[in-house]
């Protein structure tokens, strides 16, 4: 509900949703390992090309995205508030991108208010909560 924002152009890339008994491992966050047999396929079950000049830095990209079937608006910054309070985790900050405020900026792509997952708000909190939603 606080995040309704996302960016104006669909990403190339991608966060993997797999079949758990097919898995074999991970090579980077974004880059599983399906057991022989079993490719890697969009949405509407169209193969992902895993060749090598087909992977930006740590994940497959698709030639076409489309969010017609699923999208997840992935947050690397929430709001300019959120960044400031997680730079200045240890942990977090570990990763160096979150240097200074430069970083922040070349991040945001909070760009378009985007509220039609809302519209699963109700049957999601009544799943999680029961009929009362709360």
């Amino acid at each position: 509900e606080a995040y309704t924002k996302r960016r104006k152009d669909l990403d190339i890339l991608y966060k993997t949703i797999i079949q758990p008994k097919y898995f074999k491992r991970m090579k980077t966050i974004h880059y599983p390992v399906l057991e022989s047999g079993y490719p890697l396929v969009t949405e509407h079950f169209n193969i992902v090309s895993t060749i090598p000049e087909h992977v930006k830095k740590f994940a497959y990209k698709l030639n076409d995205p489309t969010n017609d079937f699923i999208q997840l608006n992935y947050y690397k910054v929430k709001s300019q508030e959120e960044w400031l309070k997680r730079s200045q985790n240890d942990i977090v900050a570990r990763g160096h991108w979150r240097d200074n405020l430069d970083d922040f900026y070349l991040n945001d792509f909070n760009e378009i208010d985007d509220r039609e997952i809302l519209r699963y708000l109700p049957d999601l909190k009544a799943n999680m909560f029961g009929s009362k939603g709360h």
